[in-house]
């Protein structure tokens, strides 16, 4: 069984990325500086606090989305189902 890594990628309340990491812990820091940022240079109330988003009052939020990461050319051919050898295709 092959040990699945992720990227974590922090975006801002127009949904651009901001930030990618490889760390949860790390993201979900980033994420509450942001929030605050946002706040203050927004002017928006923090409504909600979660694991991976934060919601405002005005219903935007800022959030981070968990991408796996494949290192090797052989987790990339398994992960998106490739074959592995085109010698036998037709």
């Amino acid at each position: 069984m092959t040990k699945n890594s992720y990227l974590y990628i922090l975006r801002d309340e127009y949904h651009s990325p901001v930030s990618i990491t490889g760390s949860k812990a790390t993201a979900q820091k980033q994420l509450k500086v942001l929030a605050k940022f946002t706040e203050w240079n927004r002017h928006m109330k923090i409504k909600d606090e979660r694991d991976t988003i934060i919601y405002f009052e005005n219903y935007g939020f800022v959030d981070f989305v968990e991408v796996p990461y494949c290192g090797t050319k052989k987790d990339f051919m398994r992960h998106f189902d490739f074959v592995e050898d085109y010698s036998n295709l037709k």
